[in-house]
């Protein structure tokens, strides 16, 4: 009896050193997933999407460097076929847009097959002979496509004789896009497509940022976007007679305006903007987010390495002071109360800073440094916490 008892102390008075030291070597593993695992510190990714919903940049009324232009079913119903969109339509939008004194227009659409030949031919006229800039879409060798495509895409671009960039985006296991797709995979086709749309705009450029930096709808209710339907740009239709009387056309005037398809189900995205929601955003809305960033030339950054190393230190040595000082253990209001603070910590850098905290790995060192606390406690003063 009495040797039980003497083994059931040891055993209790030896708890807090083994629960000291498995919190120790969490940590010293912690410091370690920086250099070891860097993807691990984007395990946020469900709070980072909310705080880039929620407080990304919001101008005050719609980005007056870019617009977009849709074509959708209803602009294709004249037309015998839907896919590849009609060649000799896009040699049309390709005119007007250029007409209305476009800075540069941005085709977000790839060229991978020939079509009618005389429309084919009217298309690389219409590059060829616009006094805007021209940025057209292709896709490089992660869009897997066949010896034949890449041939035909390789000949029609050589022909065309204009910038072109990759419109291959980034998805992430989940499949959302939150980050630039990386340039300088392929050499035939180094530079993004987005890139190429900012250096039409003659935009400061540094490197190519790594996360996205989203636009939310401006304050004064219009869309992030001057947009009009494809009709708008074909005389007869009546899209372009109400295009004409608002004075629509004019718009395009000295901006980068990119055509792309608004179609129910080709080219549309997850982005942490559509939260999930069955409307997910089109390609050509993506391309026009990324554009929209360089050209405005913001940044949403991830700490570096380095950096997490400091932020995960401090926060769990701030936290072993707090678990010696109120001898917490578990989950009780003094960490409940310390953790909403992390939050709004948190909420406030991405507002002012946007820099993106690891912050479901803070959370981690956070309360690995109040365990700690509490268990070391224990073992120096060798009370037994409040329960």
């Amino acid at each position: 009896m009495v040797v039980a008892s003497s083994e059931k102390r040891m055993r209790r008075s030896s708890a807090p050193l083994v629960g000291f030291i498995i919190c120790f070597f969490g940590f010293v593993g912690l410091l370690f997933v920086p250099l070891w695992a860097p993807a691990l510190l984007r395990l946020e990714h469900w709070t980072a999407d909310w705080r880039t919903a929620v407080l990304s940049d919001r101008g005050p009324a719609e980005h007056e460097r870019l617009a977009v232009i849709l074509i959708s079913d209803d602009t294709l119903e004249p037309y015998p076929y839907l896919s590849p969109i009609d060649r000799g339509l896009l040699a049309n939008l390709v005119r007007a847009v250029d007409a209305a004194g476009a800075r540069a227009v941005g085709i977000d659409i790839f060229f991978a097959k020939e079509t009618e030949k005389s429309k084919d031919e009217q298309l690389l006229d219409a590059f060829q002979q616009a006094k805007s800039k021209i940025v057209i879409a292709a896709l490089d060798k992660r869009g897997r496509l066949k010896p034949k495509q890449i041939r035909f895409q390789t000949e029609f671009l050589s022909r065309a004789a204009r910038s072109v960039g990759f419109i291959n985006l980034s998805k992430d296991h989940d499949g959302v896009v939150r980050y630039h797709a990386q340039s300088h995979v392929d050499p035939e086709i180094p530079i993004s497509f987005s890139m190429q749309l900012a250096r039409a705009d003659n935009a400061a450029l540094i490197a190519e940022p790594s996360r996205i930096s989203w636009l939310l709808p401006p304050r004064n209710g219009e869309r992030t976007f001057f947009t009009l339907p494809a009709e708008a740009l074909l005389p007869g239709t009546s899209a372009h007679a109400t295009s004409a009387n608002n004075g629509d056309l004019r718009k395009l005037k000295d901006r980068i305006v990119l055509i792309g398809g608004d179609f129910a189900y080709r080219d549309r995205h997850e982005t942490p903007m559509t939260g999930g929601s069955v409307e997910k955003m089109l390609g050509v809305m993506v391309h026009a987010h990324l554009a929209a960033q360089l050209i405005d030339n913001r940044r949403a950054r991830e700490l570096k390495p380095f950096d997490a190393r400091i932020i995960f230190a401090a926060l769990a040595f701030v936290g072993l002071l707090l678990g010696w000082r109120t001898q917490l253990r578990g989950y009780n209001v003094p960490g409940i109360a310390a953790t909403a603070i992390l939050v709004g910590v948190d909420i406030l850098v991405f507002w002012k800073t946007r820099v993106v905290l690891p912050f479901t790995l803070s959370v981690v060192a956070w309360y690995l440094g109040i365990t700690a606390g509490s268990f070391l406690q224990r073992i120096v003063v060798g009370k037994t916490p409040a329960q």
